[in-house]
């Protein structure tokens, strides 16, 4: 049985209602109400919160009280009470229609269940609704047109994981082999270890067989062999930075677009242009090889140095965004000098070059490089900001700063583009300060409309507010409520819809396929603790194999399928008081702290510079010049 857990709040109820008795819903007034259920409903006390609302001291429930009252009877597992509700309001919310849609599901009715989820997109597309649909359409056999919804679902948001397995599944139903193996090689970064996957994945390669992955390499290697690296102007007048581009390598494979030297800091050894090395180690020692060939041409002591005054090197095979939904494999190129480390016995790969040459790998890799050129200052700043503030971060590991999303990403000269260059030129040396050192210049793609200050603890330079021009009043229970199904005016809400607001559903097929586990099994999902702007600090989960305990925006989102952010309502269906189906309803992408990124853009398209705009993101920072 659910066990209900009243004692966190409880207190919060006292504080909120002080003339009621929080254990007497008969003694809640009209007022409070819809306050009184949703704090209920927050640690799944469903029960408690219909008695609320249905014990309300008011002539007539309002509209909001008839909606909460429908969901709070779906959620017990009271479809017909709760669709008669629903069936009462005439307001075209589109959330409405997403749980009528899953009652006609409960019911057996399909068509209507469609009809209801189509209703709902219509009005505003969701991630419930796409999926919802999709999945009927898989129970019915439908590949195609199940295909086509989960093909919806992933281009509205491409983070939807589970979607790239039915994709690849219902693509292999109907032959189509060479489409399946794309996506499901892209739902085997997620699940490693399921064994559905892994056993579609090698139907999948037998279906395709030997040749067709050997004309694949062969294809590769004939466009890595034609691609044109171009020669550039280093920036010899902004500061140097070590950038750890890979740890744990067993080796690199890389080439230049002319003559350059390896050397060991008292000799140098020539390699000559175009041709691919593959760097290997041995103890000490780097072993130098001809990658076509096999034949070793240098042997030497590590560290190894790699320059070439004014060429790029090619460098084969970098994962980057490992276990994110980006997760890619990739040719990159690089400007500066590279630098081989071992460490624990293993090679750590450097790139050396200066700051500015750094940032043009940077700021396309971490904004649309078509944003506003007002945005994409902004953007530049906070990025050389966090380069400043990052210097010898990870100094016993033979760098500054790494490459990826735990930093900020970086992905060299492949993705350079005219405007983003632009901006950091445009920006030069400019750095965000406070208290006379370089901020950590937090940014994330949308904040869902709010901004956090105490995200990776209290920063003096962030604030908690809302992303707009004006400051609401606070919000109360029930306006948190409403705030992951509505689409408040905020900056960050003009961005891309499935970053501002986005859903999750899991029923028990797919809770078991993605975390091996019973949803059912599950007694009590209890959160013990909020940051600013509803973000999850701590969720603790009872079943009967004990309790876990989730501490930490990030942890708790990778534990629940790498969700968008920590920001989100979560919601059980119970089955004979036993969960069958999960929901999260969420808001923004990324930890909320200090610049949204899409919040930014649309600063920009509203006439905002620059500094506006890193003034209203780190509103205590001042904006100082260092080269």
């Amino acid at each position: 049985m659910l066990m209900r857990a009243y004692f966190s709040f409880i207190i919060l109820l006292t504080l909120l209602f002080p003339t009621a008795n929080a254990l007497n819903a008969k003694e809640i007034d009209c007022d409070n109400t819809l306050n009184a259920a949703v704090i209920f409903k927050e640690t799944m006390e469903y029960d408690k919160a219909i008695e609320v609302l249905e014990s309300a001291s008011c002539e007539k429930l309002s509209s909001e009280s008839i909606k909460l009252l429908a969901k709070l009877y779906y959620l017990t597992g009271e479809p017909d009470k709760a669709l008669d509700l629903f069936n009462e309001i005439t307001d075209d919310d589109w959330w409405v229609y997403v749980y009528k849609g899953l009652i006609y599901e409960d019911r057996g009715k399909k068509n209507l269940a469609i009809k209801n989820y189509l209703r709902s997109i219509q009005s505003n597309k969701n991630n419930i609704a796409y999926y919802r649909i999709a999945k009927l359409y898989y129970k019915d056999k439908n590949y195609e047109k199940a295909k086509q919804y989960f093909l919806k679902l992933i281009r509205f948001d491409p983070s939807e994981r589970m979607a790239y397995y039915y994709v690849g599944d219902c693509l292999i139903r109907q032959n189509q082999y060479q489409q399946a193996y794309s996506y499901l090689s892209k739902a085997i970064q997620f699940y490693p270890d399921n064994p559905k996957v892994k056993e579609l994945i090698k139907l999948t390669k037998e279906k395709l067989g030997k040749k067709y992955f050997e004309a694949k390499e062969m294809e590769l290697a004939k466009q890595r062999r034609s691609r044109i690296l171009r020669s550039y102007k280093r920036d010899d007048t902004s500061p140097p930075i070590r950038v750890g581009l890979a740890t744990g390598l067993s080796q690199i494979v890389f080439r230049c677009g002319a003559d350059f030297t390896f050397s060991d800091g008292t000799k140098d050894y020539i390699g000559r242009k175009d041709i691919f090395y593959k760097v290997t180690q041995k103890g000490d020692k780097f072993l130098i090889i001809d990658a076509d060939s096999g034949k070793k041409q240098y042997e030497i002591e590590a560290p190894l140095e790699i320059r070439s005054l004014r060429w790029p090197f090619q460098i084969l095979d970098l994962t980057y965004g490992k276990e994110d939904y980006w997760q890619k494999t990739l040719d990159r190129i690089y400007r500066g000098d590279l630098r081989l480390l071992i460490r624990d016995g293993a090679i750590t790969l450097v790139n050396v070059l200066s700051i500015t040459d750094y940032l043009y790998g940077v700021v396309p890799a971490e904004i649309f490089y078509y944003a506003p050129s007002q945005a994409l200052n902004a953007q530049a700043v906070a990025a050389r900001t966090i380069a400043f503030n990052n210097m010898g971060r990870f100094e016993s590991d033979g760098f500054d700063i790494c490459a990826d999303v735990n930093c900020q990403v970086y992905q060299g000269m492949s993705v350079e583009k005219e405007q983003t260059n632009d901006a950091v030129v445009s920006t030069r040396g400019e750095v965000l300060y406070y208290d006379n050192k370089p901020i950590e210049a937090f940014y994330h793609a949308n904040c869902g409309g709010c901004l956090r200050s105490e995200a990776f603890g209290q920063r003096e330079y962030l604030a908690t507010k809302f992303d707009s021009k004006t400051q609401p009043s606070p919000l109360s229970a029930y306006d948190e409520e409403i705030w992951f199904f509505s689409y408040p005016e905020t900056f960050s809400a003009a961005g891309n819809k499935s970053k501002f607001r986005w859903q999750r559903v899991y029923d028990l097929e797919d809770y078991s396929f993605a975390f091996d586990g019973d949803l059912s099994e599950i007694d009590l999902l209890l959160p013990l603790k909020k940051g600013d702007c509803f973000h999850y600090e701590q969720i603790d989960i009872v079943n009967p194999s004990g309790r876990t305990t989730l501490k930490g925006g990030l942890k708790i989102r990778k534990y629940f399928g790498g969700l968008r952010s920590s920001s989100f309502k979560i919601e059980a269906k119970l089955n004979n008081d036993k969960p069958s189906m999960l929901f999260f309803w969420g808001a923004g992408f990324g930890h909320g702290a200090g610049l949204s990124q899409e919040g930014a853009i649309e600063m920009a398209n509203q006439g905002y510079t620059y500094k506006d705009i890193l003034k209203h993101y780190y509103p205590s920072s001042k904006l100082k010049k260092l080269y």
